[in-house]
């Protein structure tokens, strides 16, 4: 049984006051939640109750061959304040738990993304390329070369362009990044917070 989790979406709007969330996670464990943090302190116990949720109370689920459920669903919580930090956690034991994702609310948006970020995209084409290139229209059978750089970099614009609304602020991989999701076909890119380049999935 493997036990690797994975967020294959993660959406939050706040609408009326409320967080609206929508997602797609693969996890081992049945006791995976997402609580809402008035800040980076996790010793927020005065309003904690009523601000978090365990992701398989809301979802439809299934199991795949490696015996990791795959939880799909929405749900919503209130917000406390103009800024909060929402948190996808796992349940260790009592009063312990482990953060695995991490994302800052600003109300009325979900976060704003600066626009320059674009062109750190250069840093990191050709490992999208190479890993990902049938995702951003290229086939197997296409090389690195200058034409399907600059191609590529169209690509990636135009795909955050059409996406601007839907940019999150979170970690991947212990790094500091932004989130683009197309919120039709759930495709991602995510470009570093400390300008090291994307990676597009």
């Amino acid at each position: 049984m493997s036990t690797g989790r994975e967020v294959c979406f993660l959406s939050c709007i706040t609408n009326s006051g409320k967080l609206e969330f929508t997602w797609s996670i693969i996890t081992p464990s049945s006791w995976d939640w997402i609580g809402l943090y008035e800040n980076n302190s996790k010793e927020n116990r005065e309003w904690f109750d009523g601000h978090w949720f365990y992701i398989s109370n809301h979802s439809s689920r299934s199991t795949l061959p490696d015996g990791r459920y795959v939880y799909t669903g929405k749900h919503w919580i209130g917000t406390v304040s103009g800024e909060n930090q929402i948190r996808l956690n796992t349940y260790e034991n009592n009063g312990e738990y482990r953060t695995y994702l991490y994302a800052n609310v600003r109300n009325p948006t979900f976060n704003y993304f600066e626009m320059n970020l674009v062109n750190y995209t250069r840093k990191g084409l050709q490992h999208i390329f190479a890993r990902h290139k049938k995702d951003w229209r290229f086939t197997e059978n296409d090389s690195w070369n200058n034409q399907n750089e600059e191609k590529l970099q169209r690509i990636l614009q135009e795909f955050i362009g059409k996406n601007i609304n839907y940019v999150y602020c979170g970690s991947y991989k212990d790094d500091n990044v932004y989130l683009i999701v197309d919120p039709v076909t759930h495709k991602c890119l995510i470009i570093y917070r400390g300008g090291n380049g994307p990676d597009g999935h």
